[in-house]
């Protein structure tokens, strides 16, 4: 019997094996999916994986897996971070929301790492992982619920650090409501709230839901009409979504994001990832770099006719059912984690 320990950052997330019995987080659906899986699949091949708060004897574990590099004051790190059996990272934040996940010095610690970014990977010690999933591969043709053309869906965030896109996501919110108020609607948590910068030390504290009741109680933005549950279920109303990843530039930082869109059979207007086009086939979305201003990217989407827009579903429908996005489903997912843990144990 192999017994493996599991940890996160978000530590609300692990106590219980919550993120292995429950597919959603509090604020997204469908997150722990992957988790879901690999729990179960570590289970049919008689490895056990729980989650160290449910550990009674850390000298029993055979191996750990974290996903983000813990805080460094977690009692549960801490009790097992010298225990000399191997160790996996799997890096699921970037670094403007967790940048200790890019320290080098720490990447020292583990012996095996899977990373969303294609610059480290070398099949050695860093390993490829998508944050995606696959849900659906069924597109909707139908356009007669479309209520109208544009909307985002993104909680409020704020950051200084050079390359976020946090403050890309409000120009868009902003031209729209001063330019074409009653063709864009905004959706997503704590827009009724001010919110202070994430990557400044202590100031970032400020942001705790424990105080919402010194910042919360304003409507700051007219096209801001609440939160959602499902998002598929949100955007499906639309023609096209903005899917604006939270840090620019970064090879292979490709989120849930453009997926929400693909599910519910809209078309992504993407910025992210530089080499999104190695990934995905730049038929399937709009490229929001490709447009010299907000006005030239309002003419030309709303001026798309039927047959152009449908053109675009048939890619994204395409490129869901192909080869090429295997690699953006859970089981992809959970299928290379186990590669790497039955060679730490030399099964077959």
């Amino acid at each position: 019997m192999i017994n493996i320990g599991f940890w996160s950052y978000y530590e609300e997330n692990c106590f219980n094996n919550n993120l292995f019995l429950n597919k959603d987080a509090s604020i997204r659906e469908n997150t722990f999916v992957k988790y879901n899986l690999l729990y179960k699949n570590l289970n049919e091949i008689g490895i056990t994986i729980n989650s160290l708060d449910l550990i009674v004897d850390n000298n029993k574990l055979d191996l750990l897996i974290f996903s983000d590099i813990p805080r460094s004051d977690s009692k549960y790190y801490i009790n097992v971070k010298n225990l000399k059996i191997p160790k996996i990272l799997i890096i699921e934040e970037c670094k403007l929301i967790r940048p200790q996940n890019w320290n080098l010095q720490l990447h020292k610690e583990f012996d095996y790492i899977f990373t969303y970014e294609d610059d480290y990977v070398d099949n050695l010690k860093y390993f490829k992982f998508n944050t995606n999933f696959i849900e659906t591969r069924d597109i909707n043709y139908n356009l007669d619920h479309k209520i109208k053309d544009f909307t985002m869906i993104n909680s409020n965030k704020k950051a200084i650090s050079k390359g976020e896109l946090y403050s890309e996501r409000l120009k868009v919110i902003n031209w729209f409501e001063k330019n074409h108020p009653y063709n864009f609607d905004l959706w997503g948590w704590d827009w009724d709230r001010f919110t202070f910068p994430s990557d400044i030390k202590y100031i970032d504290r400020l942001n705790s839901k424990k105080l919402n009741f010194l910042f919360k109680g304003y409507n700051f933005h007219k096209s801001w009409k609440g939160t959602v549950k499902i998002k598929k279920d949100t955007i499906k109303n639309y023609k096209f979504c903005f899917c604006i990843e939270n840090f620019s530039n970064i090879n292979g930082y490709i989120t849930e994001k453009i997926f929400d869109s693909f599910f519910a059979s809209t078309i992504p207007i993407y910025y992210g990832a530089k080499n999104v086009n190695t990934h995905i086939p730049p038929n399937c979305f709009f490229d929001y770099n490709q447009f010299n201003n907000f006005n030239e990217m309002y003419i030309e989407l709303t001026n798309l006719n039927e047959n152009q827009y449908l053109d675009y579903l048939k890619n994204i429908d395409i490129f869901l059912n192909s080869s090429k996005s295997i690699q953006f489903s859970e089981q992809y997912f959970v299928n290379e984690l186990k590669k790497i843990i039955l060679k730490i144990f030399k099964w077959q």
